[in-house]
């Protein structure tokens, strides 16, 4: 599922991941893993508009939780982010605490 994923947002005529103008991602229980939220990461990376990402019940981890607490700190719109069910612990919760001490803006995260 996470290569089909990628593919899916991918725009090989601009070279890469282009998702400017994305404002909302509902992408709940997908079998999303740790190898599709770094992938996920590079295309939230140029991602400037989205406002809320749905991310629950996937099985992204601790690791996966990294990955997308990085994408977090470099997008400066989100305003909703919704973790639940995706077995992140403490290490997980940590780098989420950081990203959003990082981000300063208001973000409601459900988890």
């Amino acid at each position: 599922m996470d290569k089909e994923l990628m593919n899916s947002l991918k725009k090989p005529s601009l070279g890469g991941y282009q998702l400017l103008t994305l404002t909302t991602l509902d992408l709940g229980s997908n079998m999303i893993e740790v190898n599709g939220s770094l992938h996920l990461t590079k295309v939230l990376t140029n991602n400037t508009a989205l406002e809320m990402l749905d991310l629950r019940t996937n099985t992204i981890g601790n690791k996966g939780e990294h990955h997308i607490s990085t994408a977090l700190t470099m997008n400066k719109t989100l305003t909703t982010l919704k973790l639940n069910a995706n077995s992140i612990g403490d290490d997980g919760v940590r780098c989420l605490a950081h990203a959003l001490i990082k981000k300063r803006g208001k973000i409601f995260v459900s988890t």
